[in-house]
């Protein structure tokens, strides 16, 4: 089973497995054959990985939640085909929550995205690993809630600091 520390991604770039030089061979070959596979998006449940020319590399990841999903096509959460090291990550994340349990995030810009009737998209870029943390709103509820993680085609995996 492979581990995902979301925490280790937002600020290292670390993916378990994962890197973006993978190839749409290379994820199968270390998850097996995808659930969906689009022109250039392989998916594994919330885990999806966009391959640019639909075969890649360049290979950026990226983890749907579940207010990603509308209600009645949520997915089971987390997907039990992954070891989850959620931290601060969790289902029922927000903004508010985020910032709370990761300060170091606060010194960052957000960027308040397209606004769509009833809502709004706020995301936080993190330069040091290339990853956004996309956080939307939706009708009848003012909190953001985080919607997806996502690394960018420039996503940097810094190198392990442990021992």
């Amino acid at each position: 089973m492979v581990t995902l520390n979301l925490l280790d991604f937002a600020f290292h770039g670390r993916l378990g497995p994962f890197h973006r030089q993978m190839s749409h061979d290379d994820i199968e070959s270390v998850l097996g054959p995808s659930d969906e596979c689009y022109p250039a998006l392989v998916a594994f449940g919330h885990v999806s990985f966009d391959l640019g020319d639909g075969i890649g590399p360049p290979c950026a990841p990226q983890i749907q939640f579940p207010a990603w999903y509308r209600e009645d096509r949520m997915p089971e959460w987390p997907d039990p085909r992954f070891d989850w090291c959620l931290g601060p990550f969790d289902a029922n994340a927000t903004l508010d929550s985020i910032l709370i349990a990761v300060p170091s995030l606060c010194g960052l810009d957000l960027s308040e995205g397209t606004r769509y009737p009833n809502g709004r998209v706020v995301g936080i870029y993190i330069p040091a690993s290339g990853v956004e943390l996309t956080f939307e709103s939706r009708p009848g509820d003012l909190s953001l809630r985080l919607t997806l993680m996502a690394a960018y085609y420039n996503w940097t995996i810094k190198p392990s600091i442990q021992s």
